[in-house]
């Protein structure tokens, strides 16, 4: 799916996890070799929730400090508003970071459900909304 890149986002999904430590687990992605200072993207990164919007290559993951909670469903969020991106966890601020500027546009298809286009992966997600705004925690 094309898609421009908004001035603020939110992402908000349902994951239920059966195995600990998974690693690069994107929900939501528009960050991939290539364009690695493009887009954002939500997921798992080291079994943590993980939500990024980066300015340089590979940069501004803002990564939980606890693992996805595993066996049951989880609701997961990133917002970004221009000037500062969130991820909550179960509807609680988890964590934060200053990240001023706007989403440098993707030239990737948005994925859902999987780490890039025509991959597969073990689904995780149960339903998953973006907006093009910062929804308030």
């Amino acid at each position: 799916m094309r898609l421009v890149a908004p001035a603020a986002i939110t992402i908000d999904c349902w994951v239920k996890a059966d195995v600990p430590g998974q690693h690069s687990r994107w929900i939501v992605n528009r960050v991939l070799g290539g364009g690695e200072n493009t887009g954002y993207r939500l997921g798992v990164l080291e079994g943590k929730p993980c939500f990024e919007v980066p300015q340089t290559a590979w940069s501004h993951h803002l990564v939980a400090p606890a693992p996805l909670p595993l066996g049951r469903w989880v609701h997961l969020a990133g917002t970004f508003d221009g000037q500062t991106m969130r991820l909550f966890v179960d509807g609680a601020e988890v964590a934060s970071l200053a990240r001023p500027g706007p989403i440098q546009r993707s030239h990737f298809d948005l994925t859902i459900g999987g780490f890039a286009p025509g991959a597969t992966r073990r689904r995780i997600a149960r339903a998953v909304l973006a907006l093009r705004r910062a929804c308030p925690g």
